[in-house]
């Protein structure tokens, strides 16, 4: 640790022999001192103060010094040159990191760890720099010796050499791609310079986005965060309406910022089951209903099917009706046109939707709603216990546990898809009929098309 002003405290290993440390204005050498565990002591004379002038040029004096057989890693600094010993990086009592680097049994130096720009193994740049020294003029050998620098995690030189390698040759298209270029109308362009003039803009690695779609995703961002907010604030306000506080109620009523939908539906799904008194959840329909919001339509057509309440699930209906009648008919006509393919497991699904679609007449549906009248559906039928055995084509013998699962088709009559059509025509009936049905309704729209025609002549 060093303390600014007179009489400096220091602290150093005795093992590492002189130190330069860092001061504020800049650094100082201070000879071996002290035992061998950390110690502190006094700044005197005998330290040489420097300045990050002096520093650098006794660094580049280091460099050029012949090195012993092991020379550990070569710490290069932002300001310039570098040195190479064998390095430690700690940090001081105040968390500020610094390296150590050991240049010989005499000398250590402390570098702030900000100033430092790079740590590489020392053998690894002296083979560089041998190589290096072999490139000259030649375009092909920089573009190599740049792929081998980045096999080697040295970006910086990398780089280097490719500019050296289109610098050379300007049409080294291995170097140029490398750099990000492509060849646009027979002129190289930055990658980069080409996706701004598309108006794009760089979000990060290869990623580039639309301003837009930028603009789109952070308020999509911040709609996430406010929508989660009121998860929690809605917990408080139902905290408040149990301790029976005067304005509980009157605040839930308030409610009408559409992002709220979020967390208004994950109170009506979970209050499904009488967990919440029916007035609470009839006021969970309502303050859906009156949110203009996806969240609030989607919330309500998945009710619309799943609440078991009756009375509950024709006031869901009603909001729908004025709010998300698009929605509803469009997925709840999907549940049919599934189960007429034969793709719904199940009749109930089939006698929910048509159910609730009976509060969303229309008459254009009717040649679509008709392929559900009957339908069929494929169930898995369980493995039944007990042993088999059985003779292969080959003659031998086997022996199973329990028989296989085999699916079993079951046919159904629609009732309430029946029901949903009479509703368009009470005076016909046709039963399970979906020929019948289909002729009739085609039929009645010939007929609709027809007096249209009449009447077009009439005001011609």
């Amino acid at each position: 640790m060093v303390k600014y002003g007179a009489g400096y405290e220091i602290r150093t290993f005795r093992s590492f022999g002189p130190v330069v440390f860092s001061l504020r204005s800049g650094f100082a050498i201070l000879p071996s001192c002290g035992p061998d565990t950390l110690e502190t002591r006094t700044f005197d004379r005998r330290c040489i103060p420097m300045n990050w002038q002096t520093l650098t040029r006794m660094l580049w004096v280091a460099i050029t010094l012949p090195l012993p057989a092991a020379v550990g890693e070569r710490v290069d600094l932002y300001v310039g040159g570098g040195v190479t010993g064998q390095t430690k990086v700690v940090s001081d009592d105040n968390d500020r990191q610094q390296v150590w680097v050991k240049t010989d049994p005499d000398l250590v130096l402390v570098l702030p760890k900000s100033r430092v720009r790079s740590i590489e193994p020392a053998d690894k740049l002296a083979a560089y720099e041998r190589f290096a020294g072999q490139t000259g003029q030649d375009a092909e050998r920089h573009y190599k010796l740049s792929v081998w620098c980045k096999t080697n995690h040295l970006p910086e030189q990398s780089r280097y050499h490719l500019q050296r390698a289109i610098t050379l040759n300007p049409d080294h298209v291995a170097a140029r791609a490398s750099l990000g270029y492509k060849q646009i109308n027979g002129r190289w362009t930055l990658f980069t310079d080409l996706q701004r003039s598309r108006g794009l803009v760089h979000v990060g690695g290869n990623l580039w986005k639309a301003p837009e779609q930028i603009s789109r995703e952070e308020v999509r961002k911040e709609t996430d965060k406010t929508a989660k907010l009121w998860k929690r604030k809605l917990s408080q306000m139902l905290a408040a309406l149990s301790r029976e506080e005067p304005d509980a109620w009157a605040n839930l009523e308030a409610i009408d910022d559409p992002l709220a939908a979020d967390a208004i539906a994950e109170q009506l799904e979970k209050s499904r089951g009488g967990r919440q008194p029916r007035r609470l959840r009839s006021l969970w329909v309502r303050l859906l209903g009156k949110l203009d919001h996806p969240s609030a339509r989607k919330a309500l057509v998945r009710a619309g099917l799943e609440e078991p309440d009756r009375r509950l699930q024709q006031d869901i209906l009603e909001q729908l009706q004025t709010n998300g009648r698009s929605s509803a008919v469009a997925s709840y006509t999907d549940v049919l046109v599934k189960a007429a393919a034969g793709k719904h497991p199940d009749a109930k699904g089939v006698s929910l939707a048509a159910t609730a679609l009976q509060s969303f007449v229309d008459p254009e549906m009717a040649l679509v709603w008709v392929d559900a009248l009957v339908t069929e559906h494929i169930r898995a039928a369980p493995q039944q216990p007990g042993m088999t055995f059985g003779f292969g084509d080959t003659g031998a013998n086997g022996m199973q546990a329990g028989s296989a699962a085999k699916a079993e088709i079951r046919r159904s009559q629609n009732g309430e898809v029946r029901n949903l059509l009479r509703m368009i025509e009470p005076e016909a009936d046709y039963g399970f009929d979906e020929n019948a049905w289909r002729r009739h309704f085609a039929l009645q729209r010939s007929r609709y098309q027809g007096d249209l025609r009449r009447d077009g002549e009439g005001v011609r």
